[in-house]
């Protein structure tokens, strides 16, 4: 795996990568992200965007490691010490220390820190002296010593203008993709040219509103966005992956229309999810709440009994008929009293008419 490649690499808790390659959300592409963690059940990383402090989770595709930067950063900070003073030492013995902990989660050797250090010094000397082309080959080799600790190969002189982060647009990535058909650009313009199926398109939408509705009430309306942009695809309910894509998003929908407190929207949402699996729990019960919150309670206790006959046990369900029932019984119980007062209300009227003489 190259030093440069950003798919199929476990990166560590804290890398500095750069987003790239999303479709569902493209303003994130080329912003640079720290990574949280990695959920191994769903295949993707936990990252937190550097400028909103957003946090996203994303497939390995998307996330492409800072590598070259880091170490590009590091000289950068190099130049400015004074290399005949300690403090200038310590500086670079810090950069390589914490660079190798982040790296390979260990400390450099005596003999690494010495050939390491040797290395950023004559990158440091030939920036001074404007000497591109030696700052560059020190860097080169810099880079192909980090790569020993992994095994992983980096080969000398890598033209940095073909690598997908320095290219400026669209043509130059291209460009650079013809250049090196094996290499991160080639990867990067495939990911950018590829036609995606409806079917990854919705998915993609599901991942996204899914995270929106987990960040709290705030971000209840985009998540219904997403979901809303996910049903747009033209799925095939014939299809049961599909099928089952279709159902996962009205239910999904309907959650999110229940704490906006959109109660017809959640209605439909999830007679649209029975409809489809006439056995999923979640559509019986969402539908029986959204019933109940519209004081529609025997249609609550219809969604209720229903869902209970797919899951007896289920206690969501069986809370949401105990309250329908009860609203009904209330229902019942003022209907009777208005009857009556109505009954009484004629009476009185009616004596009221007959002393008068009035017919």
């Amino acid at each position: 795996m190259s030093e440069f490649s950003f798919a199929g690499t476990q990166y560590a808790k804290g890398t500095r990568c750069t987003i790239a390659g999303l479709q569902g959300a493209s303003q994130h592409n080329g912003k640079g992200c720290t990574i949280l963690a990695f959920d191994e059940e769903r295949g993707r990383y936990k990252v937190r965007m550097d400028v909103e402090g957003l946090k996203l989770s994303v497939k390995p595709a998307n996330v492409q490691r800072e590598e070259r930067t880091a170490a590009a950063e590091a000289l950068e900070k190099a130049k400015t010490a004074v290399e005949s003073a300690s403090e200038g030492g310590e500086q670079l013995l810090t950069e390589i220390r914490e660079m190798f902990q982040n790296r390979w989660k260990r400390a450099p050797t005596a003999d690494e820190e010495a050939e390491l250090l040797g290395k950023m010094r004559e990158a440091n000397e030939a920036a001074a002296e404007d000497d591109e082309e030696g700052e560059d080959a020190m860097l080169d080799e810099f880079l192909t010593m980090m790569a020993k600790g992994s095994g992983e190969k980096f080969e000398p002189g890598y033209n940095m203008e073909n690598h997908p982060l320095f290219c400026k647009d669209e043509a130059a990535l291209e460009a650079a993709a013809l250049a090196d058909p094996d290499g991160p650009a080639a990867q990067m313009h495939d990911l950018m040219t590829r036609e995606t199926t409806a079917i990854e398109e919705a998915q993609d939408c599901k991942h996204e509103g899914n995270e929106n509705l987990r960040r709290g009430r705030f971000f209840v309306g985009l998540a219904i966005k997403h979901y809303t942009n996910g049903l747009a695809e033209k799925l095939d309910p014939e299809l049961p992956e599909e099928r089952e894509l279709l159902v996962q998003l009205y239910c999904n929908r309907c959650q999110a229309h229940l704490r906006r407190r959109n109660k017809r929207k959640a209605l439909l949402d999830s007679a649209a999810a029975l409809e489809l699996d006439p056995k999923n729990v979640k559509a019986h019960f969402r539908g029986a709440r959204a019933a109940n919150m519209l004081m529609l309670y025997s249609e609550a206790i219809r969604r209720a009994q229903s869902g209970l006959a797919v899951a007896p046990h289920n206690a969501q369900l069986a809370a949401e008929l105990k309250t329908a029932k009860k609203g009904l019984k209330g229902e019942m119980a003022q209907a009777r009293v208005e009857r009556k007062e109505h009954k009484v209300e004629t009476a009185r009227q009616q004596t009221i008419a007959e002393a008068l003489g009035e017919p």
